[in-house]
């Protein structure tokens, strides 16, 4: 089996909308982070762009979206 790099396994759109090309970085607390760090590498950024995007649509775009 060939080893994935980075490259194989980041930044991959999930579905049919494409993502931005600049990446969004935020520094949360230690406890946050610590919770994170318990999902396994393979989801986090699935779960985190995941939970990001709902929160966006819900809160931010809400009045758009009607």
């Amino acid at each position: 089996m060939a080893k994935r790099t980075q490259k194989d396994t980041q930044f991959k759109p999930e579905g049919d909308e494409a993502l931005s090309r600049k990446v969004i970085g935020v520094k949360v607390s230690l406890e946050v982070e610590n919770a994170l760090n318990k999902l396994p590498t393979t989801e986090r950024g699935r779960w985190l762009r995941k939970v990001i995007t709902e929160a966006v649509k819900t809160e931010l775009l809400k009045d758009e979206v009607a």
